[in-house]
């Protein structure tokens, strides 16, 4: 029998039986692309965060978790540590060992996104992506440090429709509550170009309007302090976040042991990457368990698959007689059922790939809308090649049971449960 005659007589079963074909289909693509996903998703996530830490390679903030701090100052999640005096900021500043550092305070949103105070200077001088300072949309600029200006991120100003000019008033807190309202009303003055970083999701002002809000209090000398209007504030009762800094590489463990290991009232974060990673690490489990899951509905269909083309045999069975009478082979027979399983094999790999778009898309809005982390959608990973080749293999082993059944069967037992 020749291969177009196969073709032929696989695309006419495929019709008559397209209800379970197809269920087959959606059942081998959504198990592939569920783990496609799965894989391209933890494994872009690790290096899109890694690769999201804005230049800074540690971070430098209150007695607590390091990858809090982490989370907290560059990716603008959790809750922060606390406060340190900027006193110790002028240390770190000062140590030979700190290329740059940068002072930001948190604790205020407007309408769900964070207000990060800081100097002008982190927007002006560093250099986020290692090459250049980040750019600002035309007729944008920087705020004036001692004015309530703001310059909101590209995915801030999407969101809430902001524009150049416009005003707004920032809220305690940093989940939007409007009876937390400030009567401090900041008006925007630049806005950043995508950087598809967390900065595209904070609004960043000057660190004297932050502390000369209405409602906050200083502690930095351990007392309450509040600012009054047309008076300095002393560098005693000024209080940070935290501390961005870039480090001179080979100075990383003596600042770990000098300040994690002998400070009570400091935690230093470095590397920056490394903390990322270990958070990955502690969710392992959470992909092992989707990746089991994925196993198991790919045995699963592999099963239905099976049982399906055992069924479409025994009800081919007349077919397969007369296929016979006219000299067909038992192996052209079951090369008919493993054509069936080929073809309901590549249906699958060619569903599974749109599925795995929706389900990369959805995450990567997701994160981008939660962390300012950018994913993309066909981002090559090795998974996608590997799991087409595990649909075509488990299709292939769930034909073997029905077309080694129908090549062993002689002919005259195929008339006897004919006659019968």
């Amino acid at each position: 029998m020749r291969i177009k005659h196969i073709q032929f007589i696989t695309r006419k079963l495929v019709e008559r039986y397209k209800g379970s074909v197809l269920l087959c289909t959606l059942s081998l693509a959504c198990a592939c692309s569920l783990l496609m996903g799965v894989v391209a998703i933890q494994d872009q996530s690790r290096q899109a965060f890694s690769n999201a830490d804005m230049g800074f390679n540690a971070v430098i903030g209150p007695r607590g978790s390091r990858l809090q701090l982490v989370l907290n100052s560059l990716f603008h999640l959790d809750q922060a540590n606390g406060v340190i005096p900027w006193q110790r900021y002028l240390d770190i500043k000062n140590d030979k060992r700190v290329k740059e550092a940068y002072p930001i305070t948190v604790g205020d949103n407007y309408r769900g996104f964070r207000i990060i105070g800081c100097d002008p200077e982190l927007l002006g001088e560093h250099k986020f992506n290692g090459e250049n300072p980040p750019a600002l949309e035309a007729g944008g600029r920087l705020f004036d440090p001692m004015r309530a200006e703001a310059v909101v991120g590209s995915f801030v100003a999407e969101q809430l429709q902001l524009e150049l000019g416009d005003t707004f008033h920032s809220y305690h807190g940093l989940q939007f509550d409007e009876k937390q309202k400030h009567d401090l009303e900041y008006t925007i003055v630049g806005i950043l170009e995508p950087s598809n970083t967390p900065m595209d999701r904070a609004i960043w002002v000057s660190l004297e309007s932050y502390y000369r809000m209405p409602g906050h209090e200083l502690r930095g000398t351990g007392e309450s302090y509040v600012p009054q209007a047309g008076v300095a504030i002393d560098n005693k009762h000024k209080e940070v976040s935290a501390v961005l800094c870039r480090i001179i590489p080979t100075s990383g463990l003596a600042l770990h042991s000098e300040i994690n290991r002998n400070s009570t009232d400091l935690s230093f974060a470095w590397p920056v990457s490394t903390i990322i990673f270990e958070l990955f690490d502690s969710l392992n489990w959470v992909e092992a368990c989707l990746t089991l899951l994925a196993c198991l509905v790919f045995i699963i269909s592999t099963i239905f698959m099976g049982s399906t083309l055992y069924q479409h045999m025994q009800q081919q069975e007349r077919d397969f007689v007369l296929l016979r009478s006219l000299g067909a082979g038992r192996f052209d027979l079951s090369k008919i059922i493993i054509a069936q399983a080929m073809h309901i094999a590549w249906r699958s790999i060619l569903w599974s790939f749109l599925f795995y778009s929706v389900i990369l898309g959805a995450a990567a809005l997701y994160l981008r809308a939660e962390t300012g982390v950018y994913l993309t959608i066909w981002y090559w990973n090795p998974i996608l090649y590997f799991a087409p080749i595990i649909v075509l293999v488990l299709s292939l082993i769930a034909a073997l049971f029905p077309a080694l059944h129908i090549y062993t069967k002689q002919i005259n037992e195929q008339l006897q449960d004919q006659a019968s």
